[in-house]
């Protein structure tokens, strides 16, 4: 920043009582940064499920005056602990090691009200909470860093009805899962890592009912359960699934979007993305690689647009009532392009469905719209 810049930031930073300053979440880069990116993922064995998580701080104030303040000790009117220069602030801070206002996050809740932030300093904290209140809970520091767990069953977090956001941190324990019920809440750069069963028969590992509007973004799922969008119109958006359960959007509730998204390597064979009367659900600027199946689409209208599908068993699968709008995909390098069961109707314009072991497979009788698509098998 120029030196006006810096002199601005410095007096906000000074002009704050009471609080400590806080970080804004590290911005974890492991999405494709745009839908043209996307579509050039290959498939891939790669086994490592964390070397493409990198992470990188959004702002730091230099120059010989944040030098000088810094020499000086601790700004007045803060706590003396400096958690990072970029502006936002902390009017509770987490530290396993009491350096901070809480030790525990159980307590920081508790004393937290509505419009008030949690900062939650490195360390593994167990943690079974249920949260009302629209707070914000928000790790400083690297985000796999910050890990909150919960190791017999039941919830990690249950956000009731509130819209709190839960930001820069990771989840973890094979039998928690975070659940939402209700209001808006914001779940952005959070690592998932090995929450809930990621094996056959999966338990989730995020659970979004109740008519939740929620918002879950650029965040990463690996070894963990299934995620369960149940008659809630939640947007999921520039997230990675990778090694772990399906989506499964459940419900005749309009309005839930699957965004700008990776699917790889999902586990069992109903699909990485599962849509049972899905409502007019949209999945668009998605890629699925190597999974065993890409879209499954029982009793729904959804809209499937500008997706990319490689290296799966069945790209998309219609079946029991699914009459879905897939438009503008590409579809190239599957086991099967695109399969349609019997007395299904979809609309099937626009796509490009090429080198995949069966391009097109239809059962009969159907009432298929087929428009405007480059077929290679033709």
């Amino acid at each position: 920043p120029d030196a006006d810049e810096t002199v601005r930031v410095l007096e906000r930073r000074l002009s704050t009582p009471t609080t400590s300053r806080l970080r804004r979440p590290w911005r974890p880069q492991w999405r494709p940064r745009s839908r043209d990116d996307a579509r050039d993922v290959e498939p891939s064995g790669d086994s490592d499920r964390r070397s493409r998580i990198l992470f990188a701080s959004t702002l730091a104030v230099t120059g010989a005056l944040a030098l000088a303040l810094i020499a000086g000790g601790a700004l007045p009117g803060t706590v003396d602990q400096d958690l990072g220069d970029a502006p936002g602030d902390a009017d509770y801070i987490v530290a396993a090691d009491g350096s901070g206002t809480h030790e525990t996050l159980e307590a920081a809740v508790a004393a937290a009200r509505d419009g008030d932030t949690i900062a939650v300093r490195p360390g593994t904290y167990d943690v079974a909470l249920e949260i009302t209140s629209d707070i914000s809970i928000i790790g400083d520091g690297d985000p796999e860093a910050v890990v909150l767990q919960r190791q017999d069953r039941g919830p990690i977090m249950a956000l009731r009805d509130a819209d709190v956001t839960v930001s820069g941190l990771t989840v973890s324990g094979p039998k928690a899962w975070l659940e939402v019920h209700a209001g808006s809440p914001v779940i952005d750069g959070v690592l998932f890592d090995r929450l809930g069963d990621s094996d056959p028969g999966w338990s989730a590992s995020l659970s979004v009912g109740g008519g939740s509007t929620a918002s879950v973004r650029d965040s990463l799922f690996t070894d963990s359960g299934r995620i369960d969008i149940i008659d809630s119109a939640a947007t999921i958006a520039g997230i990675e699934v990778r090694d772990s359960g399906p989506i499964y959007v459940i419900g005749q509730m309009d309005g839930a979007a699957i965004e700008d998204s990776v699917f790889t390597a999902t586990r069992g064979r109903n699909g990485a993305l599962i849509l049972q009367g899905a409502g007019d659900a949209v999945v668009e600027g998605n890629q699925f690689v190597d999974n065993a199946m890409g879209i499954k689409v029982e009793n729904a209208t959804s809209t499937i647009r500008d997706n990319t599908f490689r290296g799966n068993g069945e790209a998309i699968w219609v079946t029991a009532l699914g009459d879905p709008n897939v438009e503008a995909n590409t579809i190239e390098g599957n086991v099967v392009g695109i399969r349609v069961d019997a007395h299904r109707a979809p609309s099937i314009v626009g796509n490009r469905i090429c080198d995949n072991e069966t391009d097109l497979e239809f059962a009969e009788p159907n009432g298929i719209t087929l428009s405007g698509n480059t077929i290679c098998s033709e």
